[in-house]
């Protein structure tokens, strides 16, 4: 495995060969590993998108813009189609790139928790920098299905960590209760994973996304 300081550890090329325009998807086996099933981007399980047929593999640096060695395994990641049909060919301008406007490469950097925070109520994403802003709108990280899966998310794990509900039941219900929260906890670990909230007093740059 590479040396990596991003979210996403890349393993040096598995397939032992170069990839071409043919073949290049022989690799999502392997990018799939390295997600652990979820998009590269939305983070969102492959079981929540629509199962593998709804995940493509991800050129990072877009294939027909860049021509140097496109399908070089490095810039390869496993991705959801929505996530991907999003990006596309798009890519910063050189005044964009000048302010600081790009798209983050999870396998590198740490995206999440660094570029990128959720607002706690409603699920939006929002960019702490310009490359989180600009990495969020071209991925279209804040569509309404993803939205929706970071607010429930949020509200299920909200409901399971209170300390002050008193479940009332007879002792030959207990062990349905019990099986039905482990069931619930199953399903969060498929989720997507929470990350860290926007403070209270950054909360007016939610705006900006509504």
């Amino acid at each position: 495995m590479s040396k990596s300081s991003g979210r996403i550890k890349k393993l040096k090329n598995p397939l032992k060969k170069n990839l071409t325009d043919n073949t290049y998807r022989q690799a999502k086996p392997f990018l799939e590993r390295e997600t652990g099933g979820r998009c590269c981007y939305s983070m969102l399980h492959r079981d929540n998108a629509g199962g593998d047929r709804a995940m493509d593999v991800e050129h990072i640096k877009p294939w027909k813009r860049f021509k140097v060695k496109p399908h070089r395994y490095s810039n390869l990641l496993y991705c959801s189609r929505h996530c991907n049909s999003m990006k596309g060919g798009k890519w910063p301008t050189k005044e964009e790139l000048q302010m600081g406007f790009r798209f983050l490469n999870p396998a590198i950097e740490q995206d999440y928790n660094t570029h990128i925070v959720e607002d706690r109520e409603t699920g939006i994403l929002v960019g702490l920098t310009p490359a989180g802003q600009y990495h969020i709108e071209n991925c279209d990280l804040n569509a309404d299905h993803l939205r929706k899966a970071r607010k429930d998310r949020t509200e299920m794990m909200d409901l399971l960590e209170r300390k002050n509900i008193l479940i009332v039941s007879k002792d030959d219900k207990m062990s349905d209760i019990v099986e039905l929260i482990y069931k619930i906890k199953q399903s969060l670990e498929k989720d997507i994973p929470q990350i860290v909230y926007l403070s209270e007093d950054k909360r007016y740059m939610v705006n900006d996304y509504i």
